[in-house]
Formats: structure tokens, sequence, C-alpha cells
């Protein structure tokens, strides 16, 4: 069972086994951004980056990577 909460450009989605993942997505600046938590100790936790053909990953190892890319994303 997977559960989805949708807000216009805002999305949610939390897995059965307990990972989650928050999407903000700009259609009109063809942008995104998402954060991937895994439902266990060993997973890492990142965050994933789009705005047309730049894109990239990043491991949440601070609160900066955290910060910086919905930063980015507000400013695309």
């Amino acid at each position: 069972m997977i559960f989805w909460v949708t807000v216009f450009l805002n999305a949610l989605l939390v897995q059965t086994i307990g990972t989650i993942r928050l999407a903000w997505l700009n259609i009109n600046a063809d942008c995104r951004v998402m954060l991937f938590c895994p439902s266990n100790a060993d997973g890492k936790a990142y965050t994933y980056h789009q705005k047309s053909e730049e894109y990239g990953s990043k491991a949440l190892t601070s609160a900066v990577i955290l910060v910086d890319r919905p930063k980015w994303f507000n400013e695309a």
C-alpha cells in the first residue's frame, strides 16, 4: 500500500516500508528538488535536484545541504 498526498506543486510519498520522499516541483521553471529519507539506519538520506538539463544529488551529511537545495529551488 502506497499513500500519496499532493498539494498542487508539492508531493509527499510514504512507502509502506517506511521510506519518505518529499518532492518540490515547479512546472513553470522545469525545476524539482527531492529529499529521500530511508526507513533504516543503514540507508543514506540524500537530496536530488534538477533544473532543465542540470541535475545531481548530494548525501545529506549536514543541515547546510538540507537548507541549500530548497533555497536553490526557490531561486529558480
